[in-house]
């Protein structure tokens, strides 16, 4: 099994995931769905 190299996230992506997150309009899994990444 070959693992999937480290994403460096920019701030901004970080800020709009946050703000997303925070808003609340989506589950966290949703969330990690649609921005392709874990739930973490």
């Amino acid at each position: 099994m070959s693992r999937r190299p480290r994403r460096y996230h920019w701030p901004e992506f970080k800020a709009e995931v946050a703000l997303e997150a925070v808003l609340g309009e989506q589950p966290l899994a949703e969330l990690a769905q649609k921005y392709d990444d874990h739930a973490t």
